[in-house]
């Protein structure tokens, strides 16, 4: 274990290795703050439980081999529910609260491969295990549900087995014991549409629901959450018929249904990203109401460059706000009770980081944190949790990218500081006339670290002013690069509940955008000549003329601040 950090601190590390597959691992804690992981070392399952302090207390180790998915899920009496496979079948265990296996169940759906996808349990001790049969050969996928009783008795089992493949990607369990299952179905016939199905605690289904934005659309689910309020929110991704077979992937899709009737409330569709993709691949409620969740977009192929957005809605979808952290993936959330929500993403360097950060209710990411096994160590993200305190746990999977069979699994506990520090300053766009309603991203680094700690986006007043009152406490580099000026940051930042004060005053000329202004941004101004190229228009009088290749000559030679 280790700890310290800066600005945000890091309480805690446990490291668990080593593992089969980095990226399939479960995550869970319980009501005292302890946290199980489950996962494969080396494909057999192992369970582990930690206590709030990241001290190990007990380790489960089974045997069995081809162990490759393991999820988690606690009921209200402290029972562990393990569910994993091997190469053929489903495997769900159930421990006591002190690591004692109590049973083991085995499924083996009409002699398919079998997939472990989800675990919940219902407030009576039974547990809901969702799975996939597949064959290779003529790439049939059925999906499957069972309810086992806290005895480990089979109450029931629900198989989908459309014509080409049926898929389920997650589960949940209502305040009634019903069961709510989010995938999607293909058939020969109609289109991939996302599917969302209601189940009795009998097993009956109550409602059946397929759906696409339009009707030949193609659609898929990946997430679900219900509120307090009777609804449910599913979150995937869907493709317009005419861009079937383009470059265009698929766009962002929220939508909620009545959770009695599985009528549909209302839907989103706000983010569409040209010639890439949009995936909303987590959706979270908070004690409010308030809907977090996280989408991935990308530029195909190969989804690069690539970003994350988190999104707050309201009850009717409406956008309240939204943040995007560039060049990373896979994004795992927890939202919590403040409002705030708690993020783990993949960075898409590699080796890759794991970065976790935190976004507040109004849309700012207040801090940052990036943290790796080890040098050559790249890191996959598997769930983001936060305990009663907002304090923030990060897991990840990790493998050492000179030897793939060194696999590990590292658990992070960052403490929630208070953003009780404020930041006044003015900001002087050189070669602009009236900066109001002026906008600009306002970074807050770790001294000599150009990783971004906290980002603001600020709107200036009349007088080239603004203010951000969400800020830790610390000493910090203080940033700035508004599109065709050239960046600029101020050592050395105090910020304390005073707050404190700073004064940009930004150089002119960078049309590409590369932070240097030199032969390559007169070549843009040409090129872009008597337009309304705003990154040419360097005066922003709304032409690229004579006036904007003075200021780019006058900047000649000049480079912006790393």
């Amino acid at each position: 274990m280790s700890s310290g950090g800066f600005g945000q601190d890091l309480l805690w590390t446990a490291q668990l290795g080593t593992i089969s597959l980095a990226g399939e691992i479960g995550c869970q804690s319980d009501h005292d703050g302890n946290i199980y992981v489950a996962c494969a070392a080396p494909y057999s399952p192992v369970l582990t439980k930690y206590d709030k302090n990241g001290n190990m207390v007990w380790q489960y180790k089974g045997t069995g081999g081809g162990i490759n998915h393991s999820r988690l899920a606690i009921s209200s009496d402290g029972s562990i529910f393990l569910v994993s496979n091997d190469s053929d079948n489903v495997l769900t265990s159930r421990f006591d609260s002190s690591g004692n296996l109590i049973w083991m169940k085995t499924y083996d759906y009409a002699g398919y491969d079998d997939l472990a996808v989800a675990a919940q349990t219902d407030s009576l001790g039974n547990v809901f295990v969702a799975g996939e049969g597949y064959t290779y050969g003529g790439y049939q996928l059925d999906s499957f549900v069972l309810k086992y009783d806290k005895n480990g008795k089979l109450l029931w089992s629900r198989v989908r087995a459309a014509p080409q493949s049926d898929i389920t990607s997650a589960i949940a369990v209502d305040d009634q014991n019903n069961l709510i299952v989010i995938g999607s179905v293909a058939n020969p016939i109609t289109p991939h549409k996302l599917v969302l199905i209601k189940y009795d605690p009998k097993g009956n289904v109550l409602w059946e629901q397929e759906y696409s934005p339009e009707p030949d659309c193609l659609s898929a689910g990946y997430c679900l959450a219900i509120d307090h309020k009777g609804g449910v929110v599913v979150g995937g991704t869907y493709r317009k018929p005419d861009l079937i077979g383009s470059t265009d992937y698929g766009h962002l899709l929220i939508s909620k249904y009545d959770l009695a009737t599985g009528n549909l409330e209302w839907v989103n569709t706000s983010l569409a990203t040209p010639d890439g993709v949009d995936l909303c691949v987590s959706v979270k409620f908070d004690p409010t109401g308030t809907i977090h969740a996280s989408v991935f977009s990308g530029l195909r192929p190969y989804e690069t460059p690539s970003w994350v957005t988190i999104m707050r809605l309201d009850e009717l979808g409406n956008v309240l706000n939204q943040v995007a952290q560039s060049d990373c993936e896979r994004p795992t959330i927890a939202a919590e009770n403040d409002g705030s929500t708690c993020v783990a993403v993949q960075s898409r360097r590699y080796p890759s980081d794991l970065i976790t950060f935190r976004v507040s209710p109004i849309g700012n990411i207040v801090w940052s944190k990036a943290f790796r096994v080890g040098e050559t160590y790249s890191q996959t993200p598997v769930s983001t949790i936060t305990d009663p305190s907002g304090n923030c746990y990060a897991i990840c999977g990790s493998y050492d990218s000179n030897n793939f069979s060194d696999k590990r699994v590292a658990l992070l506990e960052y403490s929630n500081r208070e953003a009780t520090g404020s930041l006044l300053g003015s900001l002087v766009a050189n070669d602009l006339a009236d900066t109001t309603g002026f906008e600009a991203v306002i970074e807050l680094r770790e001294p000599g670290n150009l990783l971004p700690f906290a980002k603001y986006p600020v709107v200036l007043g009349s007088s080239g002013t603004f203010a951000i009152d969400e800020v830790i406490p610390g000493t910090y580099d203080a940033s700035v690069k508004p599109s065709h000026w050239l960046r600029q940051t101020l050592p050395n930042i105090d910020v304390g509940p005073s707050g404190a004060n700073v004064a940009f005053s930004l150089r002119n000329g960078d049309a590409t955008r590369d932070n240097f202004a030199d032969l390559k941004d007169i070549s843009r101004i040409f090129l872009d000549w008597e337009t309304t190229e705003p990154m040419s228009d360097l005066n922003s009088d709304g032409v690229v003329d004579l006036p904007d290749l003075s200021i780019a000559f006058l900047n000649f030679g000049q480079k912006g601040d790393q």
